[in-house]
């Protein structure tokens, strides 16, 4: 239970559905933490209180593919998200993160109290995940591919 570890604070960055912040508002009420989640809305500079953070957190219940994760991981982050829509292209449970089955509270707090508790697992999977960055989605790399696909494209169209 989260409750129970006294040195934690979650910052929830980005804006939605109003009703359902005020719900998470109400419930972290309720639980007795509200006094350690802050509600930031939409952030211009995400990168700066990103780089405070010590572990990053996606729990969507749909996602298209999560530049968020990439940009917890490209700070060395380690995480725990929702295993829904792309995330688990990104994110190997057990090796640079968690991933969690959408609507499991519980294995998620389980699994962000073990990162909050053990630092050498959160640079673990930090590194993990910042090599994961650097190998599939490092812009070079990228370039190279898309670069490589188009004149495929324009050779097929040309013969």
């Amino acid at each position: 239970e989260l409750k129970s570890i006294k040195n934690f604070q979650i910052d929830c960055i980005g804006s939605g559905d109003k009703k359902y912040e005020n719900e998470l508002i109400k419930l972290s009420r309720e639980c007795g933490v509200e006094s350690k989640i802050n509600f930031w809305g939409s952030m211009k500079n995400f990168e700066k209180i990103s780089a405070l953070a010590d572990i990053g957190i996606l729990s969507s219940n749909e996602e298209g593919f999560s530049n968020s994760i990439l940009e917890y991981m490209s700070l060395k982050l380690p995480v725990v998200v929702t295993n829904v829509g792309g995330n688990s292209e990104i994110v190997k449970h057990g090796f640079n993160g968690y991933l969690v089955e959408k609507g499991n509270h519980l294995k998620f707090a389980e699994y962000l109290k073990k990162l909050i508790l053990d630092k050498n697992l959160r640079k673990k999977f930090g590194k993990k995940g910042y090599e994961t960055v650097k190998q599939k989605f490092e812009s070079s790399r990228n370039f190279k591919s898309y670069e490589y696909f188009y004149n495929k494209i324009l050779k097929n169209r040309i013969n």
